[in-house]
């Protein structure tokens, strides 16, 4: 009988034993998991600096374009006022505007291309985070199975008589 309790206890020991290796194991994977999530999350926030330069950078070129603009609607209305045989001048003032506007444009384009690039990386952080979650709750299931079992093998050890 003393050997079948032996045998019995040493068994349970193994379980537990296994069991803390299995909780050992998700905890690994859940701190793993943690880490990737804040690599990314860093990478996100880079792309998203990057993203604020870029509109900075695009708010000068517009506000130059904008003041180059005035500038030049200026020099036409004086011209305008001036001379009528000045023609050649105004000619050349709304070339200058039509570029500027132009380059106004391609600001645009550009920001709007910076805009669906932001809201990429918005979605590709989501589904990441999102993929983490799902992970982390699998990995906390598991745990939460490894401590039960864990705990009941360390109860029928000290029942009989661990």
């Amino acid at each position: 009988m003393k050997d079948k309790h032996k045998r019995t206890i040493l068994r349970l020991e193994l379980e537990v034993e296994a069991s803390k290796k299995a909780v050992d194991a998700a905890a690994g994977e859940i701190v793993d998991l943690r880490t990737s999530f804040l690599e990314a999350q860093k990478e996100a926030e880079e792309a998203i600096s990057e993203r604020d330069e870029a509109k900075e950078e695009l708010e000068e070129v517009r506000l130059d374009a904008t003041n180059e603009h005035e500038e030049l609607s200026g020099k036409v209305k004086a011209a305008k006022a001036e001379l009528a045989g000045q023609k050649i001048l105004l000619d050349e003032a709304v070339g200058a505007v039509k570029q500027s506007i132009i380059e106004t444009e391609e600001a645009r384009d550009e920001r709007d291309g910076v805009q669906t690039e932001n809201e990429e990386l918005r979605q590709t952080l989501s589904s990441e985070r999102e993929d983490w979650r799902r992970e982390r709750g699998t990995l906390e299931f598991r745990v939460s199975e490894a401590e039960s079992q864990a705990a009941l093998a360390a109860e029928r050890h000290q029942r009989l008589g661990g």
